[in-house]
This record gives structure tokens, sequence and C-alpha cells, in this order.
């Protein structure tokens, strides 16, 4: 319900506001709508439907010529207080850990702030050609 119907409800909502005065609508996926876990079945599903769902979106505010542009991202595992929590409940927290770096080729977990950083390029005017686009924040494990 979260990660499919309240982003569609939040589309919905986005494009009734920003119709005739442009903007930018910003989707969060994930590497899983992407990239398939064998253990995330319904979040991969989820993330799957979001990324398709911002290209759906993104087709029909340029066919409709609103100036709304909407794109989606996906971050890889970042290292947010929820990793934390989840560290806590298992037996072995360091090995949990280090099994979501080698999911990363680049060797390390993302931040936060890398996560904001791509958020305000697409709400900016800089990202005026993009639209319906993908931006893979992960590390490189969808590569």
């Amino acid at each position: 319900e979260i990660d499919v119907v309240g982003v569609f409800l939040g589309c919905k909502a986005g494009v009734a506001k920003m119709k005739g005065r442009g903007g930018s609508i910003i989707n969060m996926s994930s590497m899983t709508g992407v990239r398939a876990q064998a253990d995330l079945v319904a979040y991969n599903a989820a993330k799957a439907a979001v990324t398709h769902m911002t290209k759906s979106v993104a087709l029909h505010c340029a066919k409709q010529g609103y100036g709304i542009r909407c794109n989606s991202v996906h971050p890889g595992a970042i290292h947010t207080p929820i990793l934390d929590k989840v560290m806590a409940q298992s037996d072995d927290p360091q090995a949990l850990y280090d099994g979501w770096v080698s999911t990363h080729p680049i060797g390390r977990l993302g931040k936060p702030e890398e996560i904001a950083a791509i958020c305000a390029y697409l709400a900016a005017d800089e990202s005026a050609f993009s639209t319906g686009a993908e931006f893979r924040i992960d590390g490189g494990s969808t590569i």
C-alpha cells in the first residue's frame, strides 16, 4: 500500500497541483526495483511498480504538455538508523553489514546525503531535460 498506492496518490496529487505551472516529481524506488532478490519478492515487485509508474506519469505529463517531469531514484543500501536497528537484531551484525557492503562494487554503503544530492538536482532547473529516467545511486550494485 505504501510503496505502490502511496506513490500513485502522490503522483496524482502532484500532477493536479503542478498542471500548467510545471515542476518535478521525484519517486523513491530502489535498486531492487531494477535487480530482483530471492528473499524480497513483494518489495521487488512494489519497487518495480514505482519504476514503471514513474515512466507512465512522465509520458502522460509530456504528452499532455503539463511541463511536469517525473523521475525515479534507485538507492542501494544506505546507512541509516533503520539499518542500525536491523543489525541490532542480528546474531552477527558485522556479517550482516559486510554482506550489504559486498553487494556494492564501490565497497561501502551509501550515505543519506548522497541520495539528497540527486533529489536536489532532480528538483532543480538543471535537470529540465530529464524525465522518465531511473537515477541509480547504488554504488554499482545494478551494473
